[in-house]
């Protein structure tokens, strides 16, 4: 008979309990912020600059924060980063699924707004609207060609949208 690999070296004897402790893996790789998350961080750690952006509110204690998707979105952002007006801004990459960036530097910042960059389809949209939602952003409101669609977040946590 062969000794057992797995179990502990000697000093546990018959009715001691083993304690085992499973590693943690994940099979999903670790979610980023998105494309300019860390200039936008930087400027949320900083609310006595806020009131440069566009868009700050008048008591400049509200700023309004853009996702910028689509296939023009990058370079709509370089304009806006390198331009005279200042505006607080994140990028979802097209052709990318916005779940697997870490959304929650938006949280508390409602609502988002979600500005198309050229052609975006409406699944796309709704992708977006329930990564911002599940990482605790509570409205997004898209401003396409035909209207204002504004999302929110239930109380229940499901995807709420109102047309």
């Amino acid at each position: 008979m062969h000794a057992n690999k797995n179990a502990p070296a000697r000093g546990i004897g018959r009715g001691a309990k083993r304690t085992y402790y499973p590693r943690k893996f994940s099979t999903t790789p670790p979610r980023r912020l998105p494309p300019y998350g860390r200039r936008l961080a930087a400027v949320l750690a900083r609310p006595d600059t806020w009131p440069w952006y566009v868009g700050t509110s008048p008591d400049g204690r509200h700023v309004t924060i853009l996702t910028l998707c689509g296939p023009g979105c990058w370079d709509r952002a370089h304009t806006w980063e390198t331009g005279a007006e200042h505006r607080l801004f994140v990028v979802a990459p097209s052709g990318e699924a916005p779940d697997r960036y870490d959304w929650r530097i938006l949280r508390g910042h409602d609502p988002i707004l979600i500005d198309p960059c050229g052609d975006v389809s409406g699944p796309e949209i709704q992708a977006l609207a329930a990564a911002l939602i599940r990482d605790g952003v509570e409205r997004a409101l898209f401003c396409g060609p035909r209207g204002a669609t504004r999302y929110a977040a239930p109380v229940a946590g499901s995807l709420r949208h109102e047309g």
